[in-house]
């Protein structure tokens, strides 16, 4: 955890409607209890001139913050006790078999009708085709020291390929339509896929529903590539953990430069 503090800001970065006389930038990775603490060492401090404390405290970014029973049985009964629904993962089924010869049976995923019956299991292998998450969109600015190039992108995803003997790719990304344009480009012999909804589907269904159609999708990869820090991969590493996936097959991210 790492302060730093300074002085006479005018504007926060992107909250243009919020000013104040000092910031205190905070860089941690870990349990709120974290933010607790920090908060306990300002909270008999006073801001000098008007002998109070500062009445607000903003949290603009605190996505990385864990709860504190993350991770232990209580948490992992929870998680697994959550399902998809139906309907959509429905939608991610069939368009596993139709595209990238992909179902239950073929994958060899633990998925019994209750999830009380699941038991340790490692013996999943997925379908024929490599899963990447990329994100793109506001990690381009916010975290562009972790984030690779579509180039480097590409040549990562060539050598997993190799690796795996495979040919199929499946892209799950928020980048822009040129992006995915250039991605073909780079991928050109290889078969590039996305799922995208109709438009008239999209507007009735909303986004989340599509992301989870896309989680369905990638969570069934014989090998799954994700984004570092990102929410939505770290949720398709937890469904890649439930259906019996191999550790090596699933927590894998891309690295900012392709020789590593």
């Amino acid at each position: 955890c790492k302060l730093h503090e300074y002085q006479n800001y005018h504007y926060m970065e992107n909250y243009y409607n919020i000013t104040e006389k000092s910031i205190t930038c905070i860089n941690s990775q870990g349990s709120v209890m974290l933010l607790k603490d920090i908060l306990d060492q300002y909270k008999d401090q006073y801001d000098g001139r008007n002998n109070i404390m500062p009445r607000i405290v903003l949290f603009a970014h605190a996505e990385t913050a864990l709860h504190d029973f993350f991770g232990d049985a209580e948490y992992w009964s929870a998680r697994r006790s959550m399902r998809f629904n139906k309907n959509l993962r429905d939608i991610g089924n069939s368009y596993r078999t139709d595209f990238l010869v992909s179902n239950d049976e073929h994958d060899k995923v633990q998925k019994p009708y209750l999830w009380t019956d699941e038991k340790p299991y490692r013996g999943a292998i997925g379908g024929d085709y490599l899963c990447v998450h990329m994100r793109r969109a506001d990690f381009i600015y916010g975290r562009d020291a972790q984030l690779p190039t579509l180039r480097s992108v590409a040549n990562q995803i060539k050598r997993a390929l190799a690796e795996l003997g495979l040919h199929r790719v499946y892209l799950s990304s928020d980048c822009s339509g040129s992006e995915f344009h250039d991605m073909k480009a780079f991928l050109r012999g290889v078969n590039l896929y996305k799922f995208k909804a109709p438009w008239e589907f999209h507007m009735q269904i909303g986004d989340g529903a599509v992301a989870i159609i896309d989680q369905v999708i990638c969570s069934h990869a014989r090998k799954f590539i994700g984004t570092f820090e990102s929410t939505f991969t770290y949720r398709i590493y937890e469904e890649r953990e439930i259906l019996g996936f191999p550790e090596e097959m699933t927590f894998n991210t891309l690295c900012k430069r392709d020789d590593l």
